[in-house]
């Protein structure tokens, strides 16, 4: 179940250059995108109770707010989404 869920995320967001769908087994850390506009995303399935458990982390000044006012910049004047905005973060 978790590894279709996983092809469902990853077929929703195949054109949201901000957004990194883990692969199974694998869960987002801070560290990843500290200084970065990027979300990781994770998921896992609880088999005791069925229940779906989406985990995600961001820099929240990056994404969180200025990195957002860029990005939305970039949409509302026609430039490409990732102008601007860094893709590497501080962390290896």
């Amino acid at each position: 179940m978790r590894d279709d869920l996983i092809t469902i995320y990853q077929a929703f967001y195949r054109n949201a250059p901000w957004v990194k769908i883990l692969p199974s087994g694998v869960y987002p850390q801070t560290k990843w995108a500290s200084g970065t506009n990027l979300c990781y995303i994770g998921i896992e399935v609880d088999p005791r109770t069925d229940r779906v458990i989406v985990l995600s982390a961001l820099d929240n000044l990056m994404k969180g707010q200025s990195g957002q006012a860029i990005q939305c910049l970039n949409i509302m004047m026609g430039w490409p989404e990732t102008m601007g905005l860094p893709q590497m973060g501080f962390y290896p």
